[in-house]
Order: structure tokens, then sequence, then C-alpha cells
């Protein structure tokens, strides 16, 4: 746990820290996503665009799944990020700040202790059209990979469909890139490795909320 006391413009001291979310969080973590990810309409296919954008069975199916969410507090819950482990990766999922909340280092914070949690590359997916998440994780030591890289690490390590492979994008830290890339080239050469098929949800079938975005 991170913590440390701040003053505000009011002289009144409270603390602010980041820890592991649970089961008493899941509303404002519910509230937080959604709010957040409404910056999404008008910029991400309309056909992958939907409200509430994420529903409360979606977000329990996906912390069953194994994401592992983390919050920023202070004092109250104001901005969550998600980490799962993929056996040789671990991936970035979920990661939102309240709106009032945005542009004042939270999400910095968050990415920060998350990378800490794993030894194990990283991976983050984004829709291509949140130019602002993928600065976000540029400014963190992330890059993008490349089309036919982005295209095979969406295949093996998230069920989604095609469509929404179409429209995103794969950043990993900076160290793994010529891994990943490597990794490619190798299954090139026989069949795509791909998840089976993609996890049928309560009430959107097959279809999956993207990673990020709501940073900023």
């Amino acid at each position: 746990m991170k913590c440390c006391h701040v003053i505000d413009k009011d002289d009144n001291i409270f603390r602010k820290m980041i820890k592991q979310c649970t089961e008493k969080d899941f509303l404002e973590m519910y509230g937080i996503i959604n709010d957040a990810a409404r910056k999404y309409a008008g910029k991400i296919p309309a056909d992958r665009w939907h409200e509430p954008y994420m529903p409360e069975e979606e977000l329990r199916h996906e912390i069953q799944d194994g994401a592992v969410f983390w919050g920023y507090y202070s004092p109250k819950l104001v901005g969550v990020m998600g980490i799962q482990d993929k056996g040789d990766v671990a991936l970035i999922r979920h990661a939102y700040v309240t709106p009032k909340e945005q542009g004042r280092g939270i999400g910095g914070e968050l990415i920060e202790k998350l990378k800490n949690q794993t030894e194990k590359p990283i991976l983050v997916g984004t829709w291509k059209a949140t130019t602002w998440a993928i600065s976000f994780y540029e400014k963190h030591g992330f890059e993008e990979v490349d089309e036919e890289t982005k295209n095979f690490l969406l295949r093996k390590y998230w069920s989604i469909p095609e469509r929404q492979v179409a429209t995103s994008t794969v950043l990993a830290d900076s160290a793994s890139m010529k891994k990943f890339s490597a990794a490619r080239r190798s299954s090139s050469q026989g069949q795509p490795l791909r998840s089976s098929a993609a996890r049928q949800l309560p009430t959107r079938a097959g279809i999956s909320s993207p990673d990020t975005g709501g940073l900023l």
C-alpha cells in the first residue's frame, strides 16, 4: 500500500493511497469506469459504443476471470486500474479515472504501481481511436507494436471478436518489444495462435469492453 498525507486548498489534511480494491468498492468502481468511458462516445466505432459501457455483470466477470483491480483513494476512490496474469505476460486492464480528477497524475501513479506488481512483460490493449490513452502509455515507457504483432497478441491473450481486433491497438513495455516481434514471426510459420472462442458475457455475447482510455 502506498500512502501519503495531502493538504487541500482549505488546509484540511487527508490521506491518499493506492491499494487493492475490495468487494465494498465494487459500485464505486462501476461508476468510475462508466463515467470516464463516456469520453469514448463519438470517437470509437459506433457499433462498439453502448451505455452503460461496462454493465455490472461484465465487471464481475472480469474480476472472476482474474483481473485484480487497484484503486487510488484521496480519500474516496477516484481511479481504478486492473492487472491480469496471463501466464507468460501480464495485461493492464480497464484503467479509468473519474472525470473531475483527470489530469492530476492519478493514472501515472496507478500504472507505476502496477508495473511493480509483476516481473513479466506487460501489454496494454486499447482502441486505435483513443489517442489520449496511447500518448499516456507512451509517456510511461510503452510502445505500440506493429499491425501484425498486434493481431497476434490480441488473438493470443484477449478473448475479443475480430471487429474489435481490427479497431484496437496494443502497446508493450519497451523492454519486451523484440520478444513479441520474434514470437509473432515464429507463429507466422504455422497457424496463428488464437484463444478459444470469445467468452460469452451475460448481456452482450462475444463483445468485450476495451481495456483503457479514460485516463487523462
